[in-house]
């Protein structure tokens, strides 16, 4: 069953509930500042939510219909995760980002050699290898909740 937590003309963030697999899906290729604050906020919300039901996720970011979206875009990405760092370390697993190889895919992985997030992460070339990547017994969170 699918899940849906917020859906708007930018983003999609919904979860697989029998997979605990939390999926950010950007939509278009159009920066909307607004919509993407209130995507990172939703986020946000979700992942502190699930700290206090004692449950733990699998994300996907899906960023493979990411446009050429100004920098500053990252920065609240970046502000947003930092200010999750000490709930990501309980309630994540992993993460993977799906991207395709283009320019944004170089300023994702540049992103991420800026950002060094607090459970392991991956950058996919196709959704089909994050089960593969979340599998592994070194990308489970044994954070006794």
């Amino acid at each position: 069953m699918i899940t849906t937590i917020i859906r708007s003309n930018s983003g999609h963030i919904y979860v697989e509930d029998q997979k605990n697999v939390l999926h950010l899906e950007i939509l278009n290729e159009q920066y909307n500042k607004d919509e993407f604050v209130q995507l990172c906020s939703t986020l946000k919300m979700f992942l502190e939510s699930a700290l206090i039901k004692k449950v733990k996720y699998y994300i996907i970011f899906h960023t493979d219909k990411l446009g050429v979206y100004p920098l500053s875009c990252y920065t609240i990405v970046k502000d947003t995760l930092d200010e999750l760092k000490p709930t990501l370390e309980k309630v994540l697993h992993c993460s993977c980002v799906l991207v395709e190889p283009n320019f944004t895919s170089h300023i994702l992985k540049f992103f991420f050699s800026i950002y060094q997030p607090v459970r392991p992460a991956t950058v996919i070339p196709d959704v089909k290898d994050a089960p593969v990547f979340f599998a592994r017994d070194e990308n489970q969170n044994t954070y006794n909740l």
